[in-house]
């Protein structure tokens, strides 16, 4: 059972849902590939209730990217956005 779900949508976005709520990470279409920011840049960017699972949501960002034949990248610089 997986701990966080993806679906991508318009605007180079990628909505995360998990337990705790959804936010969003960058998505690129032209050639489709996540960036998920470090784990020392997701505490400061993360929701609450997601910040001390990065491991769990690197593991499995990381499978369905490869999954969905995208790229995976990590940079400290990768936005996180919040969904209401």
């Amino acid at each position: 059972m997986s701990t966080f779900s993806f679906n991508p949508r318009w605007k180079e976005e990628l909505v995360c849902s998990g337990g705790g709520g959804r936010f969003i990470i960058e998505f690129y279409m032209g050639k489709p590939s996540a960036c998920l920011p470090s784990e020392q840049a997701w505490h400061n960017k993360a929701p609450e209730w997601a910040r001390d699972l990065w491991p769990v949501l690197r593991d499995e960002l990381e499978a369905w990217c490869v999954e969905n034949k995208a790229g995976f990248a990590i940079d400290e610089r990768a936005l996180v956005f919040f969904d209401p």
